[in-house]
């Protein structure tokens, strides 16, 4: 049976010695030449490996990387980078992003086809990891909590802010009550596609126990966050039409916080408690984590 390799760099005799070397694998490989190129087949192609470089045009390495380990959909695709950079420090944010081998080049035939073997052998034995709802390409509270943690530390790495929005339907008890848990499913899921949606580029959203939602943010401090909240917000505050022709009425609130107010132990606890005030005060409505451990402020 042949597996699928994808190569991503921007050297064609590299691709070509690649393939030379690897021929006897039993692979079937497929060439891009730049970081957005990689990061769209990927998507698309779903192969059992990639191969990337870490200096491309229009997107390097470690941004392709960095989309591809933060989109459930390709997130357990192993990564190799293949680089000239010896740098201990590349190796690391490598390695932090998701990636699954880091090797330099020149490298020598023997090494790369036993580090390619133990890379899918292992890939093999875990597959691509649980969600919630595949369907709503959602992670689950787990693989939330390892993303929340990683993309922490790459912030802190990076001197930039990230933030945690959580999300609460705010009529989800009484649609379950009234109309049963599969109307009530159905209604998460309409939400959670507008969350995945709507999130744009830096977001990754999982469901949580309960029925509620919980979004990091790259590259977002809690300002940014809620302005991003509320527009999500207004557009959840809409008639949804379910299966079968059910119409619900629906509202979500949101709680913000940010890495600028909380360790990444404290975020999404931070950012849940600033949820449920701002579902006492009424829902339909955004509060953003203070700096003052009990304080919050509601839009």
């Amino acid at each position: 049976m042949f597996q699928t390799v994808m190569i991503a760099d921007d050297s064609m005799p590299m691709h070509a010695l690649i393939k030379a070397q690897l021929c006897a694998e039993h692979l079937r490989f497929h060439s891009v030449y730049d970081g957005t190129a990689a990061v769209s087949l990927a998507a698309s192609l779903q192969p059992d490996l990639i191969l990337l470089d870490l200096d491309m045009p229009k997107m390097d390495g470690f941004e392709a990387c960095r989309r591809i380990k933060t989109d459930p959909a390709t997130a357990a695709i192993p990564v190799m980078f293949l680089s000239a950079d010896s740098r201990a420090a590349d190796k690391l944010l490598a390695l932090s992003l998701g990636a699954f081998d880091y090797i330099e080049k020149p490298f020598k035939a023997e090494r790369l086809r036993a580090r390619l073997r133990s890379t899918l052998e292992a890939a093999a034995v875990s597959k691509e990891k649980k969600l919630i709802d595949p369907a709503a390409r959602l992670w689950s509270r787990s693989d939330f909590d390892a993303q929340l943690r990683e993309q922490f530390f790459l912030a802190q790495l990076g001197s930039r802010a990230i933030a945690c929005v959580a999300t609460a339907i705010d009529q989800i008890a009484f649609i379950n009550g009234r109309y049963g848990t599969a109307i009530a499913n159905q209604a998460v899921r309409k939400v959670a596609s507008v969350l995945s949606d709507r999130g744009g580029s830096d977001a990754t959203t999982c469901c949580l126990p309960a029925r509620r939602f919980a979004t990091i943010l790259r590259r977002h401090d809690r300002f940014q966050a809620s302005l991003l909240a509320e527009k999500l917000r207004s557009h959840l505050e809409q008639t949804l039409v379910l299966e079968g022709g059910l119409q619900l009425k629906l509202t979500c609130s949101f709680g913000v916080c940010d890495s600028l107010v909380a360790t990444s132990v404290t975020l999404f606890a931070r950012a849940s408690e600033v949820l449920n005030r701002a579902a006492d005060r009424g829902g339909n409505c955004v509060s953003i984590a203070r700096a003052a451990a009990k304080a919050s402020s509601s839009h």
